[in-house]
């Protein structure tokens, strides 16, 4: 196999995984969110121009946009929501990414010498498919992995910039306001 097949499996590995971790984020932040009393609305999945527009479920609708790098998820005004309650529904999101992450852990140790290629030796044309094969397997487990660990730093690095004239705030940045300011409502 050549470096650019291997680099395509790995770029091609990477964005599908951000993709299913930036899915499982939002999902998270709803899950929970709903979980603890708050009722979400619309999930979004990507900036620029809507691409879809459907019903999820119930009245939960999801958006689908032109550049899947960022997501939301809108919740109807919850009256009375406790620091705590909101708190568990901006970390719903990054705990999702933690679960695929563990997930991705758990099929490691399941059987680590599928993962690896140290123990292979290539001698004939089958065996050098089967050290693909597990080379392969390797990069993409390594892709979904760094793809979630990319998703969690992201999204937990407190921040706060302007987009589209309005104000956007990492999860990190609003778990931040709702320790150090009793006041905070995000």
């Amino acid at each position: 196999m050549e470096f650019d097949t291997l680099t395509a499996y790995y770029v091609g590995s990477w964005l599908l995984s951000f993709l299913l971790g930036l899915v499982a984020h939002e999902i998270g932040h709803a899950v929970v969110g709903r979980a603890v009393g708050f009722q979400p609305y619309i999930i979004t999945i990507g900036i620029g121009p809507v691409i879809m527009f459907r019903r999820l479920f119930g009245d939960v609708w999801l958006t689908l946009r032109a550049l899947p790098v960022a997501g939301n998820v809108k919740f109807l005004p919850q009256q009375g929501a406790g620091r705590l309650q909101q708190a568990a529904r901006v970390a719903g999101g990054p705990l999702a990414n933690v679960l695929l992450l563990a997930a991705a852990g758990a099929v490691y140790l399941a059987n680590p010498s599928t993962f690896g290629t140290e123990h292979l030796a290539v001698t004939n044309q089958e065996s050098l498919q089967i050290f693909e094969a597990h080379l392969t397997v390797q990069m993409c487990l390594n892709a979904f992995s760094s793809a979630q660990v990319a998703l969690l730093a992201t999204a937990l690095l407190p921040f706060r910039h302007k987009f589209a004239g309005r104000h956007v705030a990492s999860d990190g940045w609003k778990l931040w306001q709702l320790a150090v300011n009793p006041n905070a409502s995000v």
